[in-house]
């Protein structure tokens, strides 16, 4: 069942890194067309610019890379290192999930597509994500 997780997960992060590196190369989506992308996943109306968004794509795929090797049996000291990369993937996820309910983080995104959004999806998703990472760890 471990494994099982381990690789959903794994393949979730992944894909949410292909998706913003995608964005990097110029996709629009979830925006539908004539609309600008950044309105949609970011809590402003300007664009980060491609460097930053193939910055984040390659933290998100490193992310992945991580929960993928985790199954992974690996000697000391490395062991612990990779346990430490583990839980500080963990804590990013559910810090940025339990971060889209805090009002006061967000005030710059209200009347925009991006705050339904955090609220229905992106923060949820994290949460969850996070969840599975901490749970995946006491079951194994």
């Amino acid at each position: 069942m471990g494994l099982t997780i381990t690789l959903t997960l794994g393949a979730l992060i992944a894909a949410i890194a292909a998706l913003h590196f995608s964005w990097a190369l110029g996709a629009h989506w979830p925006a539908p067309k004539g609309q600008p992308l950044a309105i949609y996943v970011t809590p402003g109306t300007r664009w980060p610019g491609r460097a930053i968004t193939l910055a984040v794509a390659l933290a998100i795929g490193a992310a992945a890379g991580v929960v993928l090797a985790s199954r992974a049996k690996v000697p000391a000291p490395w062991d612990m290192l990779a346990a430490g990369a583990y839980f500080v993937v963990t804590l990013v996820f559910l810090g940025r999930g339990l971060a889209g309910y805090f009002p006061a983080l967000w005030r710059r995104a209200e009347g925009l597509p991006f705050h339904r959004l955090n609220r229905a999806f992106y923060s949820p998703l994290c949460l969850a994500i996070g969840a599975g990472l901490a749970i995946n760890v006491l079951i194994t």
